[in-house]
């Protein structure tokens, strides 16, 4: 009875682990995130060690040899991209743990609308792509955590204002990327 329990629990733990696995790569409309940038590191860390770990706690309690081999071998070529991954994303929050900026995803601005917060966001990829902006629409559901939606997002672009124009309206004004452009005002619907 113990075992059975037992192998329920994994079964559950497994699924869940799956399931939170999909819908954070996924590129869903609305999405959970921590208020805390480095608790969003974190989480993806302990899924790094949680997927493969709970897919080889699957297989051990399978009874069909088929099975079990199927769902060792899946649970072993994710070892090695999970293992990179959390490699990755530890040094990321290693360093904002001792209060450094997240530069991949630096908040450059933020407006409040009634329960909401408009945050803008430069986006850095790396040396071999350009700055972008991101402007997400973000609610709390606790203290720790917001649902986010992403309002406005636009590829080399490095600096940009917000302004409220009133309770349904917000303006962009995005400075030039390159010489050959003018400043872009955008003005968004909230």
């Amino acid at each position: 009875m113990v075992r059975i329990r037992v192998k329920k629990a994994i079964f559950s733990i497994t699924l869940l682990v799956v399931v939170i696995a999909a819908l954070n790569m996924a590129d869903l409309p609305k999405e959970l995130r921590f208020e805390e940038t480095k608790y969003n590191y974190l989480f993806v860390m302990v899924l790094c060690i949680l997927l493969p770990l709970s897919l080889i706690l699957t297989s051990l309690n399978l009874k069909e040899r088929a099975n079990r081999y199927g769902c060792l071998a899946v649970s072993l070529l994710l070892i090695l991209p999970a293992s990179f991954l959390y490699m990755v994303v530890s040094t990321d929050y290693d360093k904002l743990s001792r209060g450094a900026v997240d530069g991949r995803f630096e908040k450059i601005d933020e407006i409040e609308v009634g329960e909401s917060k408009y945050r803008l966001y430069r986006t850095n990829g790396g040396a071999t792509t350009a700055f972008g902006l991101v402007l997400r629409k973000e609610s709390a559901i606790s203290e720790h955590i917001n649902v986010v939606e992403v309002i406005f997002s636009k590829y080399q672009a490095a600096e940009s204002t917000l302004r409220l124009i009133d309770k349904n309206s917000i303006e962009l004004q995005i400075e030039p990327y390159s010489k050959d452009e003018h400043v872009q005002v955008v003005e968004l619907k909230i």
